[in-house]
């Protein structure tokens, strides 16, 4: 019996160990995400434009008003003001970063390697190019997303209070195996009265389409489940 209450704690510890992202879609609002600044999600059906998976998305947001945090969200997500502007369009960005938001987790990818993949979406009430902007950050390394300056972002009709916004829009990302931090994150550029959010929903990892892994909470009832188990066995003999 012990060895069958070792293997199962063992074969537990090792999906913890290759644990992938938790509330990915955000059904669970922001839990299992750390937050800075202006976040929050919202809370539609698909058919609202909103969200791609269940009920809710995650929303960041470059918020018109209050104290400066770009210097603090920079640090936040683990980059610096000069990267960020090398990702910035148009080229050769000048203004200061104002005000923004950011979510990130940290996860882990087992053995093998995976592929992250999450859905986006841009939008704004923003009518002054080249100010608020978009990105993510995986490992330290910023990538652009939408943005108000216009190259690269195609913008449709609005959505939920915004003039503007992009489609949906799916992301592939290519990971090796070990820990990795990503982060999404915007930023509101030359101060104005409008502002900008970036969607995000169903942020996975191939693997979990296939096999979804427990979260550290399942994992520990399965592990009592089986000392229990144990116990009775014992009893009984």
């Amino acid at each position: 019996m012990k060895r069958v209450l070792l293997s199962a704690l063992l074969a537990a510890t090792a999906l913890q160990a290759s644990a992938g992202i938790v509330n990915g879609s955000f059904e669970s609002g922001l839990t299992s995400w750390t937050t800075f600044g202006s976040t929050g999600v919202f809370d539609n059906p698909p058919t609202s434009g909103t969200t791609t998976d269940g009920f809710k998305s995650a929303r960041v947001t470059a918020l018109f008003g209050g104290a400066n945090n770009a210097a603090g969200l920079e640090a936040f997500v683990g980059v610096s003001d000069a990267a960020l502007r090398a990702i910035k369009s148009p080229a050769g960005y000048t203004p200061a970063f104002i005000n923004g938001g950011a979510i990130q987790q940290t996860f882990t990818v087992g053995a093998g390697g995976d592929t992250l993949q999450f859905d986006w979406r841009f939008a704004t009430n923003e009518t002054t190019l080249a100010n608020d902007f978009s990105f993510f950050v995986l490992d330290g390394i910023a990538l652009a997303l939408g943005d108000t300056g216009g190259t690269g972002t195609v913008f449709g009709s609005g959505v939920a209070g915004y003039t503007r916004a992009t489609d949906w829009i799916t992301r592939t990302v290519p990971l090796g195996a070990g820990s990795h931090t990503l982060s999404f994150a915007a930023l509101q550029g030359a101060n104005t009265n409008r502002e900008s959010s970036l969607l995000v929903d169903k942020v996975r990892l191939q693997s979990d389409a296939a096999a979804p892994i427990p979260e550290p909470v399942s994992l520990g009832l399965v592990g009592l489940g089986l000392l229990a188990f144990g116990c009775n066995r014992r009893r009984k003999a």
